[in-house]
């Protein structure tokens, strides 16, 4: 009988503790939500006027200003106008392509968030500003010390993604992030404490690439651009969804998506040979990972049972990992059987040295025939074609029987540069 009552208190402790713990998740789950709906429910009125908005609405704020009828951002510039956020600078000007001081862009985001600010009637009109924006974390308590300077286009996409956190999820997809960083082409460019909330405001809506792919992180963020980056915020509902393009992202073993972590050369080149591993006659074994492509071809997959380490006729390594050291070297063939390689897997290699080298194909491939022919003969070279090297080593005293092949990235360093400019290497 005893027995009996401790297992029933085991068993209703044990649900108590289930109980305290689901109930300390939900508070938590609670108190997150509620912070977002606050941000959320405060925007709203602005968010339904901007809806309720006519374009003869529209129209008449923008006649207000003289110098804004043909301008880009003259509808934004309406709309923000209209809702009292930003005023013009005065004689019916609106400046679409003056600076906006930091104080100016954090008012105008303090305001689109829906706090409701009194003017001070003395000290520094920014003050109360300032002060919101700091209890809101859209800045550090002392990242500025000069208010009244510009602001630049990489400090105003850190303020607008805090300020977009504060009603909306935090962009967690480090694939999004590593894709979004190729797309800028002037990315390392952008400050390193400013990288990672710019790529995410990219990827929340907020900023737009042109067809020049240029973020440029350093210029002065225009009273254009902060009213379009406004009517975003409180347009984050219809904002499109961020979508990886095809050639962005490749796919791994297990059929799950895996996006890159360093260039987009490398990604691309996996898609590539991916398309092309038929063209080898005989079996292949193949990694994939976010960092690099791993092909093994062996020449059945008898050879590949029985014999899966020194049986491998060739290796084929795209890497795609900046982490370690910058790209410079993105593919690596290490071949072990020349005989064989060229037996059953030549079209499928032609094929690769057609995509990596152009019309630098022909010259490539005779490189690639005087390693077939070495015989085990020592190899140790490097050649320019085009905008790669290639560099071949092998046979001999360095490799013995095998050789290793191995090409640089677009616009890629020879190994003597490479040096010099990484000695740590």
């Amino acid at each position: 009988m005893y027995m009996i009552k401790q297992k029933k208190f085991k068993v209703l402790t044990g649900i108590l503790l289930i109980f305290a713990i689901l109930s300390s998740l939900t508070l938590n789950v609670f108190a997150a939500d509620e912070s977002s709906t606050v941000t959320g429910m405060r925007m709203q009125p602005l968010i339904n006027e901007l809806a309720k908005m006519t374009q003869e609405d529209i129209d008449a704020s923008i006649a207000k200003f003289t110098d804004i009828s043909k301008h880009w951002g003259r509808q934004e510039i309406g709309k923000l106008t209209k809702l009292g956020i930003l005023a013009g600078v005065g004689n019916n000007k609106f400046d679409p392509e003056g600076d906006m001081s930091v104080a100016a862009f954090l008012k105008v985001v303090v305001l689109t968030l829906g706090h409701k600010i009194s003017q001070p009637v003395s000290g520094y009109w920014a003050a109360p500003y300032i002060e919101q924006a700091k209890k809101d974390r859209l800045i550090d308590e002392k990242e500025y010390t000069d208010y009244n300077k510009p602001i630049t286009r990489e400090q105003a996409a850190k303020i607008i993604y805090r300020a977009a956190t504060l009603f909306r999820p935090a962009v967690e997809n480090v694939g999004y992030v590593n894709v979004m960083r190729n797309r800028v082409k002037d990315y390392a460019k952008i400050g390193d404490a400013y990288k990672d909330d710019f790529m995410k405001a990219y990827i929340m809506g907020y900023f737009v690439l042109d067809n020049t792919a240029l973020c440029n992180p350093k210029a002065k963020l225009t009273r254009a651009q902060a009213c379009t980056i406004a009517i975003r915020l409180l347009q984050s509902d219809s904002l499109p969804e961020f979508e990886p393009m095809e050639g962005e992202y490749f796919i791994d073993k297990y059929g799950e998506i895996c996006y890159p972590a360093g260039t987009d050369e490398g990604v691309k080149a996996i898609n590539f040979v991916e398309k092309i591993l038929s063209k080898s006659k005989g079996y292949l074994d193949k990694t994939i990972y976010s960092t690099a492509g791993i092909y093994r071809f062996y020449k059945n997959e008898q050879e590949r049972k029985t014999d899966p380490v020194t049986g491998t006729d060739f290796s084929l390594w795209i890497k795609n990992d900046i982490n370690i050291y910058p790209a410079n070297w993105i593919y690596e063939l290490n071949i072990f059987d020349t005989n064989e390689t060229k037996q059953y897997h030549m079209e499928f290699l032609k094929e690769l040295f057609k995509y990596i080298f152009e019309d630098k194909y022909e010259d490539a491939i005779k490189e690639l025939n005087a390693v077939f022919s070495a015989n085990g003969k020592e190899i140790n070279k490097e050649v320019k074609l085009g905008d790669r090297y290639i560099s071949i080593w092998g046979g001999g005293s360095i490799g013995g029987n095998g050789y290793t092949i191995a090409i640089t990235c677009r616009g890629g360093l020879s190994f003597e540069d490479f040096k010099k400019k990484h000695p740590e290497w």
